[in-house]
């Protein structure tokens, strides 16, 4: 048996779902639309031309589309522009686990269908040196964050005061990059089990980074160490950020947050000098960090300011 190629891919959609199908495909993905022989065009659906293979939608009820693994992966010339179309159209993004030699990432149509988009990576070119991309808030992301931290309260010990949800994508209808960051709250961080517990859990620790920048402090203060570890290997984005008690970078996270909480015009504020800066130099983390840092270093001192006139205090609760 000889299979030259392959013809073409039939997708399910729901019965009267074309105007949505079209929509998407045709108007968010920029596929074209071909005529479907006469013949088959009373059984509704469309056609469109995906380079070398055509994709068929052929409209039926009663698919449970929203769990299956089957999906259709589009190779595409720039995952950028396709990432920032559907972020334009507040459509969800997830990460895929990495594999050599192509950056991707999963999304779903209007009707639950699975798709995904994939780009190769050229010689030299690390799949994780993706740009700065900022995406519209997800729900999903407390979600995630609830499930990482369950498993983290498995395994650690009585020396953890807290477990945080940090950084944009803990706030609400913020657009931020799709990394969940985490904070833990310890009492000693000479305590190196911290740092076992979490290897353990395949968390790669970076001993590299052991301390966070703040205007006015010393690049080694003790009041900016910490522990630093990513997400596992094929896992989706995280950042774990261990820190100690009453330290001035535990406070800074959590205070940042709570008052962006409180201050929606601020929280806005800042969403616009995100996008504004990802925008400019989406290819360019150095410029993008050296200019958002010192403007987040400005809102927390606002917001030491504004924890005095409402009483704020970082409790010790888990």
């Amino acid at each position: 048996m000889n299979i030259k190629t392959v013809n073409h891919v039939q997708v399910s959609i729901p019965v009267g779902g074309e105007q949505a199908a079209r929509d998407f495909y045709v108007g968010v993905l920029g596929l074209i639309e071909i005529p479907k022989p006469m013949v088959l065009r009373k059984n509704g659906g469309l056609w469109v031309d995906a380079g070398n293979i055509q994709i068929h939608f052929g409209s039926e009820d009663n698919s449970n589309r929203s769990t299956t693994k089957a999906h259709v992966a589009y190779e595409v010339p720039n995952l950028d522009a396709i990432r920032e179309s559907l972020a334009k159209n507040r459509i969800e993004i997830t990460d895929s686990i990495p594999i050599p030699g192509y950056q991707r990432f999963e999304s779903r149509d209007p009707f639950g269908n699975r798709i995904e988009f994939m780009e190769k990576v050229l010689a030299g070119q690390s799949s994780s040196s993706a740009k700065i991309q900022i995406v519209p808030y997800t729900p999903r992301w407390k979600e995630e964050f609830e499930a990482i931290r369950a498993k983290l309260l498995e395994i650690l010990d009585s020396g953890i005061q807290r477990i945080d949800h940090i950084g944009s994508t803990s706030l609400v209808n913020l657009a931020a990059k799709n990394v969940i960051d985490i904070q833990i709250t310890v009492e000693n961080l000479e305590n190196k089990s911290i740092i076992k517990a979490l290897e353990s859990l395949g968390f790669i620790h970076l001993p590299e980074i052991k301390f966070d920048n703040l205007v006015g402090f010393s690049a080694s203060s003790n009041e900016l160490k910490k522990h630093f570890f990513k997400e596992p290997l094929g896992e989706r984005r995280m950042h774990i950020h261990v820190r100690e008690s009453g330290r001035v970078n535990q406070e800074y996270p959590i205070l940042f947050r709570d008052f962006l909480r409180a201050n929606s015009d601020v929280k806005g504020a800042y969403e616009q000098v995100k996008l504004e800066l990802a925008r400019r130099f989406s290819h360019d983390s150095n410029a993008y960090y050296a200019i958002k840092d010192p403007y987040m270093d400005t809102i927390y001192k606002a917001a030491k300011i504004w924890a005095r006139e409402v009483g704020w205090v970082c409790r010790k609760a888990k």
